[in-house]
């Protein structure tokens, strides 16, 4: 990518150049969570001018990071998406240094420590060019390999609607797909069934597959699909609240089920 008044022909040299301007990050991370106007935009960046705010705004654009609809407002394009999860990354980080916790692991697995089988310590070994934790006994072969987690997830469509779930762990405001883990002798299907019925106590009419989404953050393989429903809502333990959002107004969001969403959005709009 080329930027205007940038003297690199390197990709990443003119992506950083225009990332290093005043305000680019700051707008991008202010439309993490759907359109703005340019008023509201710039309100939520505060300080910065009608001047300097069009001008990153038209660079964004002209990247196709960011994109301007009428009615709507502006909005992170799907080429967009991939990028701006590198803001979670550096939120990640940000977070772990402003509490001095850096002992977060990304896997979703738990560590294991020692060996099922023999029961002694795991030390790490250079196994296939990487470092994993294994067992030193020389009769055991035994090897933590970290497999990434199978997790279904579902687009779910209700009464003309896509329903999305808050967690009763996450912050308000935050919304995501209905998702759950396999169980024993389950399919894919089956189980993103089971969890729509557990969660929010809708029945499926019928099930489409979407796709695969592999979450390096939390080591898991995310897979999904789009499924219609009938019955009343009726939420359990683990669901704080839903969010009804029109099919026409429905956006991905650049991290986790959000690539699922944006699969989805891409297969429906070529319908």
């Amino acid at each position: 990518m080329k930027q205007e008044k940038t003297s690199s022909e390197i990709p990443v040299m003119a992506l950083l150049d225009l990332l290093g301007r005043r305000w680019t990050l700051r707008i991008l991370w202010e439309l993490r969570n759907g359109s703005q106007s340019f008023r509201s935009l710039q309100n939520l960046c505060g300080g910065v001018s009608p001047t300097v705010m069009s001008k990153r705004l038209s660079e964004l654009r002209k990247s196709k990071i960011i994109n301007l609809t009428k009615g709507q407002g502006y909005s992170i394009t799907p080429e967009g998406l991939t990028l701006c999860v590198t803001l979670f990354h550096i939120n990640n980080w940000a977070n772990n240094t402003a509490s001095g916790d850096f002992t977060h692991q990304p896997s979703n697995n738990p560590v294991i420590r020692f060996c099922p089988y023999c029961g002694i310590a795991l030390i790490l070994k250079k196994i296939e060019d990487k470092d994993r934790l294994s067992c030193p006994a020389e009769n055991c072969n035994y090897v933590f390999w970290d497999n990434p987690v199978p997790v279904v997830a579902a687009v779910v469509e209700h009464d003309g609607s896509i329903i999305l779930a808050r967690n009763t762990k996450w912050p308000e405001n935050v919304f995501g797909l209905v998702t759950g883990f396999l169980e024993k002798n389950e399919t894919t299907e089956q189980a993103v069934k089971r969890e729509v019925k557990e969660e929010l106590g809708l029945d499926t009419l019928c099930i489409d597959y979407i796709g695969i989404h592999s979450f390096f953050e939390m080591n898991q393989l995310i897979i999904g699909y789009h499924i219609k429903t009938q019955g009343k809502i009726c939420l359990n333990d683990e669901i704080a609240e839903v969010k009804p959002v029109e099919i026409n107004k429905i956006k991905a969001w650049p991290f986790g089920t959000g690539f699922i969403v944006q699969q989805w959005l891409e297969k429906f709009n070529k319908q």
